[in-house]
């Protein structure tokens, strides 16, 4: 409800929407009040649509999100990545059994070798772990 007034002081009331725009482009206005690309893991394609919450199923005992400050993203079409490692305490689990629902993009028994989807965590010998990067369908 907006109150206007003209110049003799008469008063008059009526409801206006306001659309709000940014300044930056390629942000939106989402309704906390703040411009936002879309593209960070709290409004991942959508205001208030969170790739820490999206993530949270795959969690599970000797699966976790790894250490490093790249291992939860937005990535390009709007969709959530996360790396997650799989401890070899779970010898047989690979990053298709670890992502889940989600796409196993890429496996890497240590940081330089990438192998297969399917290859299972007992198999990566010294390194005892292995990281599944994996998208939201």
């Amino acid at each position: 409800m907006a109150e206007f007034f003209d110049q003799t002081g008469k008063k008059a009331t009526a409801t206006v929407t306001l659309d709000l725009e940014c300044k930056k482009a390629g942000s939106v206005a989402c309704a906390d009040a703040t411009c936002d690309p879309l593209a960070d893991i709290r409004n991942c394609g959508a205001c208030k649509r969170s790739c820490v919450d999206a993530v949270q199923p795959l969690v599970a005992p000797s699966i976790t999100i790894g250490g490093g400050s790249k291992d939860l993203i937005c990535a390009v079409g709007d969709k959530c990545v996360v790396a997650l490692r799989v401890d070899n305490d779970l010898p047989t689990t690979t990053c298709n059994d670890a992502c889940g629902p989600w796409k196993c993009v890429e496996a890497r028994k240590d940081p330089t070798e990438v192998v297969p989807c399917t290859f299972p965590a007992g198999s990566t010998g010294y390194y005892g772990a292995i990281d599944c990067f994996c998208r939201e369908p």
